[in-house]
């Protein structure tokens, strides 16, 4: 994904691969990333990794947000962790019955 971002990338905003494998490493090794999204954009981002995902598809969440001096992304990163951290080590929540029987017939919509 890395080179192919790269190839498709402006002149102006080509990186050195091996910079990005390096950094992307390391948020894999410290399980977060945070700051700018990248390729322009004004956009931040704080991300953290989900656990007791398989290897070979990390899987992470997070927010993405226009920087501000009211937006701490320290915060946010807490708040992501302990939100994680708690859907990990708590039992799921009961069974949801569903509103509607799956066997009811679709509205018929009219047009006109």
């Amino acid at each position: 994904m890395i080179r192919r971002l790269n190839a498709e990338a402006t002149p102006d905003r080509k990186f050195i691969p091996a910079d990005m494998s390096s950094q992307v490493l390391s948020c894999r090794e410290q399980g977060f990333a945070i700051g700018k999204v990248g390729f322009g954009s004004i956009a931040d981002v704080a991300a953290v990794l989900l656990p007791n995902m398989p290897e070979s598809q990390p899987l992470a969440i997070g927010f993405v947000y226009e920087p501000s001096d009211q937006i701490d992304a320290d915060s946010l990163l807490r708040t992501l962790n302990e939100a994680v951290c708690r859907c990990v080590e708590e039992p799921a929540p009961a069974p949801v019955s569903p509103l509607f029987e799956g066997s009811r017939q679709p509205m018929e919509m009219k047009h006109g």
